[in-house]
């Protein structure tokens, strides 16, 4: 929905949510047109197939929040291109597990090295490291984010002051103002639109989509205030508490149960 947030300005929540679904259904049909592959990838053995898609793609996606979390210099360029380059290292292991099978036992190894002398753990930490690197080189050979931009949304900057709170609120007053006056006015008329016709007027393959969107246009749509979009990560100490307590014991159950059947 992002990205279609970027084709088209004026979408209005109800495509959204349409876009939303559809996507996942196109997504249900992906993977099952994939099973072929995975029972060709390593051996057929689904959960190591599984434990090596994520080696190969969550190193950069992990980099990439955590510098942005712990360091405020990382900016958006950095932050793409380290995303970049750490999935185009993994689409290339990917490719070559899929292209080159291990042999069956007693035939000799017709594999690149890269595939079957380098471990996809091994793997994993090379991609994270490359994807740190980048990051930073590229963050640090552009312009530093605006200090508005990062206040609370960093571990140095998460104590921000009310101040602070008023300069992003009118910030993102100012960008409201330049950029959707005429948005919310086309978006409304949209709302009204829709609300206004009943829906027995509407034709049967439209009222199957809503009803498979789980849409009803004879409820009105409100725009949220854009003050009320305005949050605080700001948590109470006892659930902030609760919180810690329950991860620990969530992890340390994790490594237990990992030690235990490893």
């Amino acid at each position: 929905m992002d990205i279609w947030r970027r084709i088209r300005r004026h979408a209005t929540n109800t495509e959204l949510m349409i876009v939303g679904r559809v996507f996942i259904v196109v997504l249900l049909a992906i993977s099952i047109l994939w099973i072929p592959i995975v029972q060709s990838s390593q051996s057929g053995q689904l959960f190591i197939y599984i434990q090596s898609l994520q080696s190969y793609f969550a190193p950069p996606i992990f980099i990439c929040f955590v510098m942005g979390v712990a360091w405020r210099r990382v900016n958006e360029k950095g932050a793409f291109w380290g995303l970049v380059c750490g999935c185009a290292m993994g689409v290339t292991r990917m490719i070559l597990d899929i292209i080159y099978p291990a042999p069956p036992c007693g035939e000799p190894e017709t594999r690149p090295p890269i595939v079957y002398k380098v471990h996809y753990l091994y793997y994993n930490c090379m991609v994270a490291v490359v994807s740190c690197v980048v990051t930073t080189v590229i963050s640090l050979l552009t312009e530093e984010p605006p200090a508005e931009r990062v206040i609370g949304t960093t571990y140095s900057t998460r104590g921000y002051t009310s101040s602070s709170k008023e300069e992003i609120r009118e910030d993102n007053r100012d960008d409201a103002e330049e950029m959707t006056p005429m948005n919310v006015k086309d978006v409304k008329e949209v709302i009204d639109d829709i609300s206004d016709t009943p829906e027995k007027s509407l034709p049967k393959w439209r009222q199957g989509i809503y009803w498979f969107c789980g849409y009803n246009p004879a409820e009105r749509q409100s725009l949220p205030d854009s003050d009320e979009m305005i949050r605080s990560i700001a948590e109470k100490p006892r659930w902030r508490k609760f919180v810690l307590i329950n991860m620990i014991l969530v992890t340390g159950v994790a490594f237990f149960l990992m030690g235990l059947y490893w």
